[in-house]
């Protein structure tokens, strides 16, 4: 079955080979790819198709048939271990470094010696590889060739999402496109006067429209969510990267001042939490910010407040995972500091995601104003809170 692959796989296909239009092999495998609708583009020396790498960015995949020798010419049939290895290893590795494309590299030499070769150089993990290694003989058949990339998408969760997402993205990409082209080309001048006059980042606060401006018009129609129901153990090294990415970013956090902003201080961690409306830095203004104190913590100290899986603070507290090199840090929120930004700017160090820093903010409001729930006086609560013997304990059911 090939049937996800060719849903997903929409690009064209390369093929490196000095003996395209010649071999009968090679045209067989290029006509039956043009008969499935995919376009091919070939390259005879692979001197071409690093030049032109930028420009396969978008390819289902990419054959390259056998090894390279000194002058860049493929030579069919020799081993990537006896010709110019260092050659082919380059180019695979400059795909890896800047396409998200399989590599499909035929050979009639030992599977087991191309393979070992790439495992030296992290280019094949089992289990993990985006370089594929077949004979000849086993692609002929382009049904073959679709059914080795069908199973590595099948195989993997993240080849799937990343896939449906790089469609569902260029699709509404497009859609924009031609939308505000016909609209009014010209709306990115009008925006950018208005972020100039408000302060703000010009670039950045573009950046952020067109890209939210793609977001909210993706919908998950056609996402198949049980392929991601099976349960596998996580690595813990990468999901904690994954969790940093999510929620913290030092990208663009100099232009501007904003709530989430934190910064690092002779060994403590300072959370900026005043609204970003009130931080702008119109006409090289320097803003109060309004600074948490913070301390890392020893995670085993916080065990009692885990909840089936969730974190509880208590009522002082801020607490952020995975901040910095320490695994929690607790904000304060009866320790907070005023100072003007530009003192405290060259100790900026992350910023926390616009999705998180709202709750936050709620957070500290409440503490601070106990916005929405009443005061009550002190006799109820020595009356709802006293020691109760079991004989005065209430017998109302609804207790």
């Amino acid at each position: 079955m090939t049937a996800l692959f060719e849903k997903l796989c929409l690009g064209p296909v390369a093929i490196i080979d000095d003996e395209v239009g010649k071999a009968k092999d090679v045209e067989r495998i290029r006509k039956s790819l043009e008969a499935k609708q995919f376009p091919v583009v070939t390259f005879s020396k692979i001197e071409e198709a690093q030049k032109a790498i930028a420009h396969l960015c978008a390819c289902s995949f990419i054959i390259l048939e056998g090894a390279i020798d000194g002058a860049g010419v493929v030579q069919p049939g020799a081993t990537i271990v006896a010709r110019s290895t260092r050659r082919v290893l380059d180019f695979i590795k400059d795909v890896r470094k800047r396409l998200a494309v399989p590599i499909y590299i035929m050979t009639q030499e030992s599977l087991a010696d191309v393979e070992g070769t790439l495992r030296k150089e992290g280019l094949y993990t089992s289990g993990r590889e985006a370089v594929f290694v077949g004979s000849k003989m086993s692609v002929r058949r382009t049904r073959a060739l679709f059914g080795k990339i069908n199973g590595w998408i099948a195989k993997h969760p993240h080849i799937y999402l990343a896939k449906w997402w790089t469609n569902r993205w260029n699709e509404q990409n497009r859609d924009l496109f031609w939308r505000l082209y016909e609209a009014d080309p010209h709306w990115p001048n009008a925006f950018f006067r208005a972020f100039v006059d408000d302060g703000v980042d010009p670039g950045v606060a573009l950046l952020a429209t067109i890209n939210q401006l793609v977001l909210s018009s993706i919908t998950t129609d056609g996402l198949d969510v049980e392929r991601f129901k099976m349960r596998r153990r996580g690595d813990p090294s990468t999901l904690r990267d994954l969790y940093k990415q999510l929620v913290y970013t030092s990208n663009n956090i100099m232009k501007d001042v904003r709530a989430g902003d934190v910064f690092l201080k002779d060994g403590k961690y300072y959370l900026n939490i005043r609204a970003d409306c009130d931080t702008t830095v119109r006409g090289g203004a320097n803003p109060e910010i309004y600074l948490l104190e913070g301390k890392k913590k020893q995670a085993d100290k916080l065990r009692p407040q885990l909840d089936r899986g969730m974190l509880i603070p208590k009522l002082p507290e801020i607490i952020m995972l995975c901040l910095g090199n320490d695994d929690v840090v607790v904000f304060n929120k009866r320790k907070l500091t005023v100072a003007n930004y530009d003192d405290w700017k060259d100790y900026k160090k992350w910023r926390i995601v616009s999705d998180h820093v709202g709750s936050i903010r709620d957070s500290f409001a409440s503490f601070v104003g106990r916005v929405g729930v009443p005061a009550f006086p002190e006799e109820l609560r020595k009356s709802i809170f006293r020691k109760r013997t079991p004989s005065s304990r209430s017998t109302d059911p609804q207790s």
